[in-house]
């Protein structure tokens, strides 16, 4: 099996060749008869599905598979009058579908073709519940498969559904061309495999770099000893236009231990610059978020201005490399 072949059912979906060629090959009549022939049958299939009642589902499904089936016949030969219409052998047109595994051996299509070919007007009426159920389902197997076949659309239909799947797809591929590019332009996490140096650790593990991993699995990735300034400082092995760092509280309370809450940014390790500074309650939901804008550091350093210790969540950095 060649690409081609693989390829022509995703090709079909979007370009609607096929469907285009055969609406365009029916005559304005036959169109016409294919159309109420399916609206007929779609009505009573939607019915039968609103039903409670199987008996009566079956019934309308038995119209329904009927309908399409007469809409197909029609889509198929054009010369076909309403008389011969009339008398078409309808379980002719009942397709073979895959056996059902738990029917009891009859199968779907025999089912079906049986509940329309047969004169008994009380035969579904006859049947037990369980039979009752396994036709109608039987019935709606076939009538969803009998409507996939049939082609009643317009042509207008089909060219405004061709370009609707066509503006789809190329919005799609837009969406992902643009992360693609975000992705390599803009600022991403830098975070992660970085180096983490913590002032003091009273668990270890967490080491550290959970802080950095960028998934918040734990309560925290990093606590400290209560001590002057508790800190950590990500060291991202180079200079980074640093857009903004986001700080993940801890996920099991105490949110406000750590407040005042300190970012700071260093090109040397030594000297640092005040980021932004919390002061107010922030749960571990939604991070705060300290804005950069394009200010070159290599460390970042998140401190609490008193004496505490700190325990967070995660921190993120996201930069480019200038």
């Amino acid at each position: 099996m060649g690409p081609a072949t693989i390829l022509a059912p995703l090709r079909e979906f979007f370009l609607l060749e096929a469907s285009e060629r055969t609406i365009a090959a029916y005559t304005p009549e036959q169109h016409r008869r294919v159309r109420e022939l399916t609206d007929a049958g779609e009505e009573r299939l939607a019915a039968a599905r609103r039903s409670s009642s199987a008996l009566a589902a079956c019934i309308l499904l038995r119209e329904s598979v009927a309908a399409l089936g007469r809409a197909r016949a029609v889509a198929r030969d054009l010369l076909l009058d309403d008389a011969e219409l009339a008398l078409l052998d309808v379980a002719r047109e009942v397709p073979e579908l895959p056996p059902d595994v738990l029917d009891g051996g009859t199968g779907d299509t025999a089912r079906v073709r049986r509940a329309l070919s047969t004169e008994d007007p009380l035969f579904l009426d006859r049947l037990d519940p369980a039979e009752l159920a396994r036709t109608r389902t039987a019935l709606e197997r076939v009538a969803l498969t009998l409507r996939r076949r049939v082609e009643a659309r317009s042509l207008g239909h089909v060219r405004a559904q061709r370009w609707g799947r066509l503006a789809a797809i190329a919005v799609v591929l837009l969406y992902a061309a643009w992360l693609g590019v975000r992705g390599r332009l803009g600022p991403v996490n830098v975070a992660p495999g970085k180096h983490v140096h913590v002032s003091s650790y009273k668990e270890n593990p967490p080491d550290g770099h959970e802080l950095v991993d960028g998934r918040p699995g734990f309560s925290f990735g990093v606590i400290t000893n209560t001590e002057d300034s508790p800190n950590v400082v990500i060291d991202l092995a180079g200079d980074y236009a640093i857009d903004r760092v986001a700080i993940t509280n801890r996920s099991d309370g105490w949110w406000d231990d750590c407040l005042p809450l300190v970012v700071e940014l260093s090109r040397d390790g030594k000297t640092y610059t005040e980021l932004a500074r919390r002061e107010t309650h922030f749960g571990f939901d939604v991070p705060w978020v300290a804005r950069a804008s394009g200010r070159m550091a290599r460390y970042v350093r998140v401190r609490v201005a008193r004496r505490s210790y700190l325990a967070l969540g995660r921190v993120e950095v996201f930069g480019s490399k200038p």
